[in-house]
């Protein structure tokens, strides 16, 4: 009887036996697949593979709440990052309007900011993965000037 014993982790301990193995791995890297197969007259042949495991998959960008924001003139407003990814985030990058505010390396990141000028305001999430794919998204921060007008005397 054939028997085929594989070692998809480079641990010399057999893995899977059978004519096929199926297997995946939780992260990047080059990983020594080996597989011994054992004839029926007692001998046996060892062959190996490296294979390449590559992260081809974009972060997903998220801010918790709204895609809308309403602040007054100067008032802080605070975002966090609920961004996920299939093996791990490396950086996040806050932008407002275009310019770099922040950056983080790490995932879950919360960004405290003010704006002093009214209007609608862009900001946006840029998050990085091991691997340097990335994505991003936006919320808009609307900045209203809140106080009250004084009316003279008629």
């Amino acid at each position: 009887m054939t028997q085929t014993e594989w070692d998809c982790d480079g641990d010399t301990i057999v893995d899977y036996t059978g004519v096929s193995a199926t297997t995946s791995w939780a992260s990047p890297g080059t990983r020594n697949v080996t597989a011994t197969i054992h004839g029926p007259d007692g001998r046996s042949d060892t062959g190996s593979v490296a294979v390449t495991v590559t992260d081809q998959s974009n972060p997903v960008p998220s801010i918790l709440g709204s895609n809308v924001w309403q602040r007054d003139v100067g008032a802080n407003f605070t975002l966090t990052s609920t961004s996920t990814d299939n093996w791990m985030i490396q950086r996040e990058e806050w932008r407002v309007d275009g310019l770099l505010a922040a950056a983080f390396t790490h995932a879950n990141s919360e960004f405290t900011h003010s704006l002093n000028v009214t209007g609608n305001h862009t900001v946006e999430l840029t998050v990085v993965d091991g691997a340097g794919n990335a994505a991003a998204t936006v919320v808009t921060v609307v900045v209203r000037d809140a106080t009250k007008p004084v009316v003279s005397e008629i």
